[in-house]
């Protein structure tokens, strides 16, 4: 099964049926598991975020 999705920051389509990097974002109650097309992405969203 290949599913795909958009990096959190850059947009760039990724396929989720391999490894990428994520992040949890919580937001009072909720909860985001975010995906990334790299851990360049990863990292530059985390800086933007504060976390």
């Amino acid at each position: 099964m290949t599913t795909s999705s958009r990096c959190e920051r850059c947009g760039t389509v990724i396929d989720t049926s391999e490894w990428h990097p994520v992040a949890v974002s919580e937001r009072g109650d909720d909860l985001q598991v975010l995906a990334f097309c790299s851990t360049r992405c990863q990292d530059h969203w985390e800086r933007d975020e504060g976390a």
